[in-house]
């Protein structure tokens, strides 16, 4: 069977269809899931009117410790326009005392296990605090919907962002595709540092802002170290993305910092392939034995040998053998500051 759907990026002014094969039966089951997703967002939307924050249910809800004291008025907030749907519901533009920010709705008929993960990530996010991860303002959970309120990224994420400068022709210098990387690499390190494993960094999962500002986002699947150790041992079903895993990972459920940094590597070779979806040619379920084999993603066309060098060592089979990202971003840094590069806001160019 095929699927397919149109995606509308407004920020960006793109236009873009996305087709899949997908196992024979499986296509009308895609369509009538997606179909009811829309659905429910319009059913919400009707309930609140014109305001999206609007109360729908004036039953107040009791809230964790740590999301009660962030929490903030949802009067303050102006919702702008819609600029997307998540996992959990809408997505807004919306100011909040005269800033503009981004505010994710959880939708009325979220399930137990969606707010469950709405709520652990809005109390991951609280605790973290690093110029390259997204931050979370505050969020509003007593009442439905609940809200999360974030710092708003101008461009959006990361992979449509490289996708658009290959499809309007605007190639990224040098340096700039390394400062992304380097900017990376420190919002990762700081996250080891804090014994977290992020568990899903892909360039879908970073966001870009002003300046070439880009941080990484998205802390559903994040989970901290186990105690005494500097690892976790996977025990609940969670959906990862095999393409992006370390083989330890897909082999043991084993995580570290050092799968992290395997999936790190996969994000900067998208980074240097502006968007590209790895391994594309091998289906999904053969990467687990092909990458126990060696197989490795081929280093991009125009990537620098030093560049590819860096992701090469972020595969290296024994995890023992790969990098920290507090030495990744050291070495990227000196490749940086060895490729001076023009100062240009690359997010206005693309936008323009």
């Amino acid at each position: 069977d095929v699927f397919a759907y149109i995606a509308v990026n407004k920020r960006m002014g793109t236009i873009h269809c996305h087709i899949y094969h997908v196992p024979k039966g499986s296509g009308n089951r895609a369509y009538a899931a997606i179909n009811n997703a829309f659905k429910m967002l319009a059913a919400d939307e009707k309930a609140r009117g014109s305001n999206p924050f609007a109360v729908t249910d004036p039953k107040r809800e009791a809230a964790p410790d740590l999301l009660f004291r962030h929490q903030i008025h949802r009067a303050d907030l102006t919702a702008i326009q819609q600029i997307g749907a998540g996992q959990f519901g809408a997505v807004y533009i919306a100011t909040h005392r005269i800033l503009q920010r981004a505010v994710k709705l959880l939708r009325n008929a979220a399930s137990t296990a969606d707010k469950d993960e709405f709520t652990r990530e809005a109390e991951t996010m609280l605790v973290l605090d690093h110029p390259n991860l997204v931050k979370m303002i505050g969020v509003a959970v007593q009442q439905k919907p609940w809200l999360c309120v974030l710092e708003y990224m101008k461009y959006g994420d990361l992979k449509s962002f490289l996708s658009t400068c290959r499809e309007k022709k605007i190639p990224l210098r040098y340096g700039e595709m390394i400062y992304f990387g380097e900017q990376l690499a420190s919002g990762c390190g700081y996250l080891a540092s804090q014994r977290m494993i992020h568990m899903d960094l892909a360039a879908r999962n970073a966001l870009v802002t002003d300046n070439n500002i880009v941080k990484v986002a998205d802390f559903g699947l994040t989970r901290p170290m186990e105690p005494g150790v500097d690892y976790l041992l996977l025990r609940e079903p969670m959906k990862l993305a095999l393409k992006w895993m370390a083989p330890e990972g897909m082999d043991k459920k084993y995580f570290s910092e050092k799968s992290d940094v395997w999936s790190f590597g996969v994000m900067l070779w998208e980074i240097a392939s502006y968007g590209a979806n790895p391994y594309s040619q091998i289906k999904t379920q053969e990467i687990q034995l092909k990458v126990r084999e060696g197989l490795r993603l081929s280093k991009p066309p125009g990537c620098s040998d030093e560049f590819y060098d860096v992701m090469n060592t972020c595969w290296e089979q024994d995890p023992d053998n790969r990098p920290n990202f507090r030495l990744l971003e050291m070495r990227l840094s000196g490749i940086r500051e060895a490729n001076p590069t023009p100062s240009r806001d690359v997010g206005l160019v693309v936008s323009s």
